[in-house]
């Protein structure tokens, strides 16, 4: 849902609604939600034509009807006090609030399973450290790939890594609780992590990883890497369409690779930076 092309919390309701119906039109219907909401359909229809107001139960109310996630809860029922407010000062912090939840939308935290560094209780210290230094994850997630996992001295030569410098990698990773050493071969312990946008790491981590694609793509030969860059010009609702639609890959290409093996390691980097 793109919240901000809302201004009104009824017009929000109302398109909502129309989807649901579209799909469950026997589960979704005007009066269902006015009796969910304990109120007559004609006030309901009345509402939502912009000729009247739910209080904030009946918001709340409507927007658990039509199953709206926490995010767009929050928003709705923040938009009906910002319809509602009459003190300019007042309205001024709502409508700052109002953008937060909405671009909270936009972040790929909110459409990834992989759990957040900082979300692991004891482990936060440990789990951010291993993003300072691109060599952690990459040898973490190399010992996935069962050749690798078996002789991890083949990644020498195809990383330009020193003997030692992977010994060095392999023993933080063990010592930290990422890897563990069993039957001859290396095993993940961890769950595949992610960096929230809100860590005070990540305009690092990003640099690092950048870095270290672009010396990959200095030596590598592969021609099956690609990339793509292009500047644009557009207005605020097509970018954030565009943001948007760059999560739907992210959430879909996650989906994709958590249910295979894999046998190759692969880094995907995506900007979407506004110059002007």
């Amino acid at each position: 849902m793109d919240l901000l092309k809302y201004t009104d919390y009824r017009d929000c309701l109302r398109e909502q609604l129309l989807q649901k119906k579209k799909s469950f039109p026997h589960r979704y219907t005007f009066q269902k939600m006015a009796e969910h909401c304990g109120i007559q359909k004609t006030y309901l229809s009345r509402v939502l034509k912009q000729n009247g107001q739910l209080s904030p139960d009946q918001c709340y109310l409507a927007c658990g009807y039509l199953g709206l996630d926490q995010v767009a809860m929050d928003f709705v029922l923040l938009l009906r006090e910002f319809n509602d407010c009459q003190v300019p000062s007042r309205k001024s912090f709502l409508q700052k609030k109002l953008n937060e939840i909405a671009q909270e939308e936009l972040t790929s935290e909110s459409h990834l399973s992989a759990v957040a560094a900082t979300s692991i209780k004891g482990r936060e210290d440990t789990d951010q450290l291993y993003f300072l230094d691109p060599w952690n994850q990459i040898v973490h997630l190399a010992m996935e790939i069962p050749r690798f996992a078996k002789a991890p001295e083949l990644l020498v030569p195809l990383l330009n890594l020193s003997s030692k410098s992977l010994e060095d990698v392999l023993h933080w990773l063990e010592k930290n609780g990422f890897l563990k050493f069993e039957g001859g071969r290396w095993k993940s312990k961890t769950v595949h992590l992610h960096l929230p946008a809100s860590s005070s790491m990540q305009r690092s981590y990003r640099k690092l990883m950048r870095l270290a694609a672009l010396h990959r793509w200095e030596i590598s030969q592969d021609q099956k890497d690609y990339g793509f860059s292009v500047l644009f010009t557009a207005d605020a609702k097509t970018v954030r369409q565009i943001r948007k639609d760059i999560l739907t890959l992210i959430q879909s290409a996650e989906a994709k690779v958590t249910k295979v093996k894999g046998d190759a390691l692969v880094q995907m980097n995506i900007d979407l930076l506004e110059w002007l």
